[in-house]
């Protein structure tokens, strides 16, 4: 199977999986999860949600704070490339719901937070290259570096993401 229909065939997998992580939580929500806001929210969320999970995961192997299972990593890489491609299209509606942590002024301020969004594409897709092409050996170095692959996620949630706390 090529790379790509190895990442596309993917793609059903985590979908799937967000939409399972959209649904969590307890009580009801403040808004109808059939409008176009609910969905809009529900699938960033969920997107966002899967992907953090996965960039978890992915650091912690390369920081060797848990064990490693290449097999486990270089998928999770590739899952992760897929999700944050995903990422832009979920903040296409641009309305929000109680429940969101997303900042108005996404929408505000597009270029930067497409220019913050494409840079997250074009590391995570080098990671997903590196491990298909070199594995774990390749892919550890774009993890770990002071400027790795995940500063870029840090950056757009400092700018564009309110804390979980501010409610």
């Amino acid at each position: 199977m090529t790379t790509v229909s190895r990442i596309l065939g993917r793609a059903a997998l985590i979908l799937s999986l967000a939409t399972v992580a959209a649904c969590g939580g307890g009580g009801g929500p403040s808004y109808d999860p059939e409008s176009p806001e609910g969905q809009a929210f529900e699938y960033r969320h969920a997107v966002m949600l899967v992907a953090g999970v996965k960039q978890e995961f992915i650091n912690n192997m390369a920081r060797e704070q848990v064990e490693l299972d290449e097999a486990a990593f270089a998928q999770a890489a590739i899952e992760l490339a897929v999700l944050t491609a995903m990422m832009p299209g979920t903040f296409e509606n641009q309305t929000l719901v109680a429940e969101s942590l997303t900042e108005p002024s996404v929408w505000e301020e597009w270029d930067d937070f497409e220019a913050r969004m494409d840079g997250a594409i074009e590391a995570t897709a080098a990671l997903a290259e590196a491990v298909l092409n070199g594995g774990f050996a390749e892919a550890q170095p774009l993890v770990v570096a002071s400027y790795g692959t995940f500063s870029n996620c840090s950056g757009c949630h400092n700018s564009y993401r309110r804390s979980d706390d501010e409610d």
